[in-house]
């Protein structure tokens, strides 16, 4: 299945791009052309980043599928520390090039989410989310926020349903996301991979 849910400019960003454009064709108007210039070149980076792009979800009910445009770093066994359990754990690192958007990776309900702040030399915020699929089945999803990735919008909250691939988020400038999966899934990505939001299966789980 094919989706993209919205524009094909995020509409997180979309006022920032409109903004700069708006300013470049003042600048350009006034003759103040290298201003024009740098404004243009703003507003191209924006859209360029802000960029929602189709995605093709496998068919695959028990799938689970990267929530973000990125390289795996980690897969497999670890500790949940949210729902305290054995899991499979899965890092994904978004590039600076890549889409921002978040996607979920299974389809099924949100129990719980978690915001969490961590002090230090590095200091770092963690939300995480806890979606249960229709098969009993947990997935947690965590964004780790840090200096060079200081903003997220999430946008589903506890009791909200989420599709597998369904848009659910935009993280501003990128960030490090963790995925945990119940210890008797099955993982499909290695370390290294890079995967695509809503499109490329992280593992999926065993029936």
């Amino acid at each position: 299945m094919t989706t993209r849910n919205g524009f094909f400019i995020s509409r997180e960003a979309l006022p920032v791009a409109a903004a700069a454009a708006v300013l470049a064709a003042v600048a350009y108007a006034a003759d103040v052309v290298m201003a024009g210039h740098g404004l243009a070149l703003l507003a191209l980076l924006v859209a360029f980043l802000a960029r929602n792009p189709r995605c093709q979800v496998p068919p695959a009910p028990l799938g689970v599928v990267s929530p973000v445009h990125g390289r795996v770093l980690v897969a497999g066994k670890g500790a949940d520390p949210y729902l305290a359990r054995d899991a499979l754990h899965v890092r994904v690192r978004m590039l600076p090039w890549h889409a921002h958007v978040v996607r979920s990776p299974v389809e099924g309900e949100v129990e719980k989410h978690w915001l969490s702040r961590d002090k230090g030399v590095w200091p770092m915020r963690r939300y995480a989310l806890h979606i249960r699929t229709d098969e009993g089945d947990d997935v947690v999803l965590v964004f780790n926020l840090g200096l060079l990735a200081p903003l997220a919008r999430v946008l589903p909250g506890p009791g909200d349903r989420v599709g597998q691939g369904q848009r659910c988020g935009y993280v501003y400038l990128g960030a490090v996301l963790d995925i945990y999966l119940s210890a008797d899934s099955n993982l499909v990505c290695v370390g290294g991979d890079t995967v695509r939001a809503g499109s490329s299966l992280l593992g999926h789980f065993v029936r």
